[in-house]
């Protein structure tokens, strides 16, 4: 796909044998995208992605020195997420969940301005810690 004007481009696609998006170049900048045997994304250019072999389900994703970690409680929902660069981390978060598994309130704009190293664990309305 081309285009010409103000802003000219150049876009192409390539397709494995199952139809699966594996490369995307723009303007000649290729990306190469990789899958698994089950078809599910585990690279994006640089980026790398873990799964859970048992389930396909989002477990971790690689890019240089940063990293990021997804946790899940018995019943498969997420329960915590890291954000960490070489090793350190910078950003931690908790869902804690009713006994209905409701995921609890999500904080206001005012209370999600965070530092790195800030941790957050959101509760819900009238539970007392």
């Amino acid at each position: 796909m081309s285009w010409s004007g103000p802003v000219a481009g150049n876009v192409t696609f390539g397709f494995d044998s199952s139809f699966r998006l594996v490369s995307r170049a723009v303007n000649g900048q290729a990306l190469a995208l990789g899958y698994d045997a089950d078809s599910l994304l585990t690279s994006s250019g640089a980026l790398t992605i873990t799964r859970d072999p048992q389930n396909g389900r989002l477990t971790g994703t690689t890019l240089g020195a940063v990293t990021d970690a997804y946790t899940y409680d018995a019943n498969g929902l997420l329960s915590s997420y890291v954000a960490s660069y070489s090793g350190n981390p910078l950003y931690t978060e908790s869902v804690q969940r009713t006994f209905s598994g409701a995921s609890r309130r999500r904080p206001r704009p005012s209370e999600r301005r965070l530092t790195c190293g800030d941790t957050r664990t959101t509760r819900p309305e009238g539970l007392r810690t």
